[in-house]
């Protein structure tokens, strides 16, 4: 029989596990996104190079407050915090394509990435503090 600390480490597990599959989906449909953008709004490839230097550059701005944040409010706020950055990337591009901006569809998946490199910059160490200190990860 599982106790309450076996129950709880397999849903945290599972739930952390879930934002695995979420960055990594956002990230697969970037190029789906691209190759859209170029054929609906008519841009150049090199303007559609927007979309994946935002991604990337949201990883790269978000991952030392994200740290930061973590280290001050702990990684379950961490993860809540990252979910909403996340969202509010989702439902940004609502109003984007209301308006058909492009640079709007930009910011909001800067917005989003922030979510998904907050997810990732938290949910990393969070898992490896659920393991046990006996074996290393290497094995």
């Amino acid at each position: 029989m599982m106790n309450r600390d076996d129950a709880l480490l397999k849903k945290t597990i599972i739930l952390v596990t879930c934002t695995f599959f979420l960055w990594g989906m956002s990230y697969g449909l970037l190029d789906v996104l691209n190759k859209h953008f170029q054929q609906a709004m008519r841009l150049s490839k090199a303007d559609s190079g927007w979309l994946q230097t935002a991604y990337f550059l949201a990883y790269f701005v978000i991952a030392i407050p994200a740290a930061l944040f973590n280290e001050r409010f702990g990684y379950k706020r961490g993860l809540i915090a990252g979910l909403c950055f996340f969202a509010v990337g989702a439902l940004l591009f609502i109003p984007s394509l209301l308006n058909a901006s492009f640079l709007a569809f930009v910011l909001s998946l800067f917005v989003l990435a922030c979510g998904s490199g907050f997810l990732e910059t938290t949910a990393n160490p969070y898992i490896l503090c659920w393991g046990t200190r006996t074996v290393p990860s290497g094995g």
